[in-house]
């Protein structure tokens, strides 16, 4: 792997030890220069099987390859964090400070949940938090020592800071201690729930069914603005497609992005392309950049003639109770042992500890866990359909509550594997013509969207015969998606069906077509309103689909129509 971004990088990493004698923030003394190592996984939670990666790409990686910085002093303190990039993200970063007995190892690392930024101190919770070794010697024999990427004073002056706002955070913990029977849970605000979303099946292509799907809209905004064509929906067409895996989806990159984003909750005008950016049009562009994410994994994918199980319940309790209980962070999982993959969140839980009489130290203990489920599309701000799963299991514990080793009852009856979305990054695997930073830019930059009024008034009064229909063209073509037109159909002696004609149907999962028309919608009393899912719509069709005549006693009226739009100019 290439580390180094330019020949100035180069030099300074050449001059490192001697920056390093005036700009260390662990060693006093003892200068510590930061040593780098490459990690390698195939673990994660999008990959489908190994059919399905010669299906996308014969040279498609499915590898997951992070870089980790290490400064370790003399002081029992070591610093690690993630050098994908040049710049010291809290949320990869940890700080482990040893005190004189081990149980006082403490564990302090950023946050990012929601799109906001906290710092939480823990006591050490058995685990590696990032999946990678948290110690230099053992990083040496399972990662590739490489030059750090960038560095330089900048980046010292960042690592001394986040150093020292580690060190400022107070210990958060809670430990069931000499007890024989015992309860433990965690229930995560509401606020803090996944929003409800669709999950974009590989299927058909719905993100990138015409110039009025999500990527469809962001490629035309990003062509209005640069002139250039960005392609994501062709890489969608060719890459994201799948048809022989029918569960093949986005799940993940909706749990992702329900994990770290919040749910966008306006519709949008985009005056260069005059569209309606609609939430779920959002959520669709946000699941495909969050396809793949900066995370952390927990146990093994299953594959046929694998461990059933992995991933072991004492693992899987550690990560309950630190990221739910201390962290206060959701928690993806592939709720279900198997080949196939349905991503789902999790968070809360409730754990009931009965002591084994005849193993001491050993607890049976039933664990129920409040999950959500994705959704359909939809623009409501909601909470993501919650549920329950129970699993049974034996956990062997300290005096002091920490968990030390653990046994399924049913060793297939448990989740499939456990993961943390920690923080944005690009991996390869997700459409590589978004860029997620330009995405939330244009986004701010959009004015909202009005909820607009059109007077009609026009009136139909012919008779109609059986099974005839009649185009009663609009005067103007209205933009947007998603219209309510307000009749007074009375007059006729029978239930009229009217449809709406436009660009695009088959809302929500719009496919370009012209002329189209929307879902029926009879029209009988008076007076009444009808929500049409069409995009951009120029005329309503009038269809009597009984056998005999439809008689007028008075005209069919169409008052007016209201749509989302342009917003008023002030």
């Amino acid at each position: 792997m290439k580390r180094f971004t330019s020949a100035l990088s180069f030099i300074q990493y050449l001059l490192l030890p001697i920056m390093a004698v005036s700009a260390s923030p662990m060693a006093g003394a003892n200068e510590v220069t930061p040593m780098c190592f490459e990690f390698r996984s195939e673990e994660n939670p999008q990959r489908i099987s190994e059919s399905f990666v010669r299906t996308i790409a014969e040279s498609e990686s499915f590898f997951d390859s992070q870089v980790w910085c290490y400064l370790e002093s003399g002081e029992g303190e070591t610093f690690l964090f993630n050098n994908d990039e040049p710049e010291i993200r809290p949320e990869l970063a940890l700080l482990i400070q040893q005190g004189p007995h081990s149980e006082e190892t403490t564990f302090t690392s950023g946050v990012r949940i929601r799109g906001q930024l906290k710092q939480v101190k823990t006591e050490d919770p058995g685990f590696s938090p990032f999946n990678v070794p948290l110690d230099e010697l053992e990083a040496q024999s399972s990662g590739r020592a490489v030059a750090m990427m960038g560095f330089g004073a900048y980046h010292q002056k960042q690592i001394n800071q986040v150093i020292e706002s580690f060190r400022r955070t107070r210990l958060k913990t809670s430990r069931n201690l000499g007890v024989m029977n015992f309860t433990e849970e965690e229930r995560l605000p509401e606020r803090l729930h996944p929003y409800d979303a669709y999950w974009w099946p590989h299927r058909d292509v719905p993100l990138a069914a015409g110039d009025h799907s999500p990527l469809g809209k962001y490629d035309r905004a990003v062509q209005a603005r640069t002139g250039r064509n960005p392609g994501a929906v062709d890489w969608e067409k060719r890459v994201h497609s799948l048809e022989h895996v029918d569960w093949g989806g986005h799940c993940n990159g909706w749990a992702a992005s329900s994990v770290l984003y919040e749910k966008w909750a306006t519709r949008l005008w985009d005056p260069e392309t005059e569209t309606v950016i609609q939430p779920s049009d959002v959520d669709g562009i946000r699941a495909e950049a969050s396809f793949c994410v900066q995370w952390a994994f927990y146990g093994q994918r299953y594959r046929s003639g694998g461990d059933i199980a992995d991933i072991y319940p004492d693992k899987f309790h550690k990560v309950l109770r630190y990221y739910l209980k201390y962290q206060q962070k959701p928690i993806a999982t592939d709720y279900v042992v198997g080949e196939s993959v349905d991503n789902n969140v999790i968070t809360g839980y409730h754990s009931s500890f009965t002591a084994i009489a005849d193993r001491p130290g050993w607890y049976d203990v039933v664990t129920r866990l409040q999950m959500h489920e994705y959704g359909g599309r939809h623009e409501d701000v909601q909470r993501a359909k919650m549920y329950e799963n129970t699993y049974s299991y034996r956990l062997q514990m300290d005096e002091r509550g920490n968990i030390l080793s653990g046994e399924w009852v049913d060793p297939e009856e448990h989740p499939d594997f456990l993961w943390v979305p920690l923080a944005q990054k690009n991996c390869g695997r997700e459409n590589p013509y978004i860029d997620p930073d330009y995405l939330e830019r244009w986004l701010a930059s959009l004015p909202q969207a009005e909820w607009k009024y059109v007077p009609l008034n026009l009136e139909f009064s012919d008779s109609m015969a059986a099974g005839s229909k009649v185009t009663l063209p609009l005067p103007v073509t209205l933009k947007g998606l998603g219209f309510r037109v307000e009749f007074d159909g009375s007059g006729y002696t029978n239930s009229l069906a009217i449809r709406a004609r436009g660009e695009a149907s088959q809302y929500p999962l719009i496919r370009d077509a012209s002329p189209a028309v929307s879902n029926r919608e009879r029209v009988r009393n008076s007076p009444i309103e009808r929500d049409f899912a069409i995009t951009n719509m120029d005329a309503l069709i009038i269809h009597n689909r009984h056998e005999e005549a439809n008689e007028a006693t008075s005209p069919l009226k169409i008052k007016g129509v209201w749509y989302w739009g342009e917003p008023s100019t002030p």
